[in-house]
């Protein structure tokens, strides 16, 4: 499948006043890794089943408006790379409660070629901030990306439960576009301070952190 971009809106129409509740500004690439878009709160349930888009014959009306803009003639291709090698990066954490940075950094590694970094903030960052340690990885600074390329990754962030447990541990996943313009992604709220001890995570006042990326491919531009 092709990369396809694309901006428009949904709607759901209102059969009692005759107007519709919608969702602007939506903007879509979509590609044979992300074939669907959309939105997880489109309309509260409650206003959906009192506000008249529910018909007396317990329908009701869904509409999409799309743009896609023309294809400029310039095309990229996507490389898979494949064996990654040491793509598992664990990083021990002590003396976590005697952390007065306001965040902290692993050592660098190396996966797929590429350097990268683990970023956490004690106390949380954004609204995060004395709730909940946040989370990040980064590609350093020296990662060799085309120009007008893009790499792709999907990651797994764990915070593993010290009795070894794999279901105690605290994992996240997610997958990214990074270059060098969007060069870091990960969670604000990653696990809530409160939580740490009674989910096992820290122990000793130490705390084990672990990232795994599964995929990557890079993304180059054709001329």
């Amino acid at each position: 499948m092709a990369e396809v971009s694309a901006s428009g809106s949904l709607a759901i129409h209102s059969t009692n006043t005759d107007t519709s509740s919608d969702a602007s500004g939506m903007a879509c690439r979509f590609d044979h890794m992300k074939s669907e878009w959309g939105f997880d709160r489109l309309l509260a349930l409650e206003t959906f089943n009192t506000a008249g888009f529910l018909d007396d014959n317990d329908s009701c009306t869904f509409g999409v408006e799309l743009s896609v803009p023309r294809d400029t003639g310039k095309g990229e291709y996507m490389s898979i790379i494949k064996g990654l090698k040491n793509n598992t990066f664990t990083w021990k954490i002590h003396n976590f409660s005697d952390m007065k940075d306001e965040k902290t950094w692993s050592d660098e590694f190396s996966t797929g070629d590429y350097p990268w970094w683990l970023c956490l903030y004690p106390i949380g960052f954004g609204k995060a901030h004395g709730k909940s340690i946040s989370l990040y990885l980064y590609l350093g600074a020296g990662a060799d990306i085309p120009e007008g390329g893009k790499l792709y990754v999907e990651y797994k962030l764990r915070m593993k439960n010290h009795s070894g447990d794999r279901k105690k541990h605290c994992v996240k996943e997610d997958q990214h576009w990074f270059s060098p313009q969007t060069h870091s992604e990960g969670f604000e709220d990653f696990v809530a301070l409160n939580s740490l001890r009674d989910q096992g995570l820290k122990q000793n006042d130490s705390l084990i952190v672990e990232v795994e990326i599964t995929f990557m491919a890079i993304v180059r531009g054709l001329n």
